[in-house]
């Protein structure tokens, strides 16, 4: 009886390594791998941002948690307008002549957001950042997958299509975790002590501000490897 769990593990296991080393021939193309590793990027410097921005506006703004939610709405708003954009221009345009400008658009956002200072106000500045980047990320977002899920067959679509969202996923976990120094160590004890918070606020900046700025090449790097 003990050997038969064995058996079955080495069977599922055996099955496992057949049908990945199947699918591992999806990174051939130069152009579906350009596509999931700019969607790792994103991933990356997507989560990293709205954990800082969150902190940020919380901390340093003083916005309540409600307020703090509906200050993200306009990000929405460009990803819905940039995926509607994106989704006619790729009908006459190669989806890496969308892609492209878009990362560059998301690149200028983070830019932006790279300038935040304690005194930042959120309508001049958050807010254009915010959709900047939520613009740029709808106009690239279309075009990588489709250029992840050109030339293969109908029964692969399926799987293709989700190492796109898998290549987002793993980026959003490891920006997660490689954000810019761990605020959580700042953490004023005392936040009735001026010079404390003072700190505090200042660390929530800069590391927005270091977040915004780290993402600002790749970016550019990915839109200038999809679009050659």
């Amino acid at each position: 009886m003990g050997l038969l769990p064995k058996r079955v593990c080495s069977v599922l296991t055996e099955s496992h390594i057949v049908v990945w080393a199947r699918h591992t021939t999806l990174f051939r193309d130069r152009n579906r791998s350009g596509a999931y590793a700019t969607m790792l990027f994103v991933g990356a410097g997507l989560v990293g941002t709205f954990y800082l921005l969150t902190l940020y506006l919380q901390e340093v703004l003083r916005f309540s948690p409600v307020r703090t939610g509906l200050s993200s709405l306009p990000f929405s708003a460009g990803i819905i307008l940039g995926a509607g954009i994106s989704s006619k221009r790729v009908e006459r345009l190669a989806p890496r002549a969308v892609a492209g400008p878009g990362l560059v658009v998301g690149a200028a956002g983070m830019f932006w957001l790279s300038m935040l200072s304690v005194d930042s106000s959120y309508a001049t500045h958050v807010l254009p950042a915010v959709f900047l980047t939520s613009l740029g990320l709808g106009l690239s977002a279309v075009a990588m997958t489709l250029t992840a899920v050109h030339g293969v067959s109908e029964e692969r679509a399926g799987v293709t299509s989700a190492v796109v969202n898998m290549a987002q996923q793993l980026g959003a976990a490891l920006g997660l975790a490689y954000s810019p120094p761990s605020t959580a160590a700042s953490t004023p004890a005392n936040g009735r002590l001026p010079d404390v918070y003072s700190t505090w606020a200042s660390t929530i900046t800069s590391a927005a501000r270091s977040n915004g700025a780290g993402w600002v090449a790749p970016w550019l790097m990915s839109a200038s490897s999809v679009a050659r």
